[in-house]
């Protein structure tokens, strides 16, 4: 019995947890759409190089300002 009492408080505490996280993410979400920006809009990068190529290559790039996006 104890077992359950552990596991309802466990389940508890991560609904908390959830619930707070979703506190998080709607308050981030509307000072976005405060400062007037789309939060849904696709921002696409264009790829100069691939990671292996740079790490093939470090020394060249050593020395270069490098920008890094998923």
């Amino acid at each position: 019995m104890q077992e359950r009492g552990f596991f309802m408080e466990n389940n508890q505490e991560q609904e908390l947890d959830l619930n707070q996280l979703m506190k998080v993410r709607r308050d981030k979400l509307e000072n976005l759409k405060e400062e007037g920006k789309n939060p849904y809009e696709i921002t696409k990068f264009n790829r100069t190089n691939t990671a292996g190529e740079i790490k093939a290559n470090y020394d060249k790039f050593a020395e270069k300002r490098c920008y890094c996006s998923r």
